[in-house]
């Protein structure tokens, strides 16, 4: 056979392999699984912010109904098929649109009830100002506040701690995330607008 035509064969092949590996063209990625499995916490790498968690994720399938965290705010895993919209919330939200919103390259700011007015404010604040924050109450979480990304955390007592600018910066849209940059908005739940009380739980 003609050498030629071998070699015409072989990058048909190759190009067939690597369109089926883009997914799908529905304009979002098929999900993705982490290379590691198992839901325990990593040591830090190399650059990681002082008092960030990472995680090994396994599955990162869409599924409905509830789904059993090990994590509390979770940071990534199996996930709800419609993701929550960016903004601020005065009230919980189910984690497992959250945690499709966390797959988009989103930074969960996760508050405990009682939080004072100001902080909310500041919270309100972040959520207006980027597309990719996500900010609700959640009861369940030892610290006043967390910040999640997909595969990462960060408690900290206090909105004035620096490591909150580091770690948005860091991992906002990050490459961290399945499908960083994707929408956050266009899904499930209506945030508060910009003229609501931030303080208002009944949204």
């Amino acid at each position: 056979m003609n050498s030629s035509w071998i070699a015409r064969g072989v990058v048909g092949v190759v190009v067939a392999l690597a369109l089926s590996a883009c997914g799908d063209s529905s304009g979002e990625s098929a999900d993705t699984t982490q290379a590691d499995s198992g839901a325990g916490p990593t040591a830090p790498v190399d650059g990681e912010l002082d008092g960030v968690e990472t995680f090994r994720l396994g599955s990162a399938s869409h599924v409905d109904g509830s789904v059993s965290y090990d994590q509390s705010p979770p940071v990534g895993g199996d996930h709800n098929p419609a993701w929550q919209n960016c903004g601020f919330y005065g009230q919980v939200i189910a984690n497992e649109n959250a945690v499709h919103s966390l797959e988009h390259g989103v930074i969960w700011f996760t508050y405990q009830a009682g939080t004072s007015e100001a902080d909310l404010a500041a919270l309100r604040s972040r959520a207006d100002n980027d597309t990719h924050i996500l900010v609700s109450q959640y009861d369940d979480q030892q610290s006043p506040f967390v910040l999640t990304a997909w595969a990462r955390q960060l408690a900290v007592d206090s909105l004035d701690d620096p490591r909150v600018d580091d770690f948005v910066e860091a991992y906002i849209r990050g490459g961290e995330s399945p499908e960083p940059g994707a929408l956050c908005s266009r899904g499930v739940g209506e945030p508060l607008d910009s003229s609501a009380d931030p303080a208002d739980s009944s949204t």
